[in-house]
């Protein structure tokens, strides 16, 4: 079984034109480019969600870590910050 990632253009340019919040999923190294993006696009960040217990409920850059369990509304964009992973996530 082959896994694929495509790329939602469409709810991308919904994001930024509407400037909906989002949450981040991944404590990787995208995320710090993708904070400073959103930051600059002035698209609210409502958390970062990282599988690793040991982040939950600290803050990075003023930004809390949740559990994935976090992510239960599923109308609520996620943008993910990281290389791998994509089956878990």
């Amino acid at each position: 079984m082959t896994n694929t990632f495509s790329f939602d253009y469409e709810k991308a340019d919904m994001i930024i034109s509407e400037k909906l919040s989002v949450y981040l999923y991944g404590m990787g190294v995208h995320l710090r480019n993708t904070v400073d993006k959103l930051k600059e696009l002035e698209i609210p960040i409502l958390g970062i969600v990282d599988k690793n217990e040991e982040f939950w409920g600290h803050d990075w850059v003023g930004i809390t870590i949740y559990p994935p369990q976090k992510l239960e509304d599923k109308n609520t964009p996620i943008i993910i910050c990281t290389r791998g992973s994509f089956d878990e996530i």
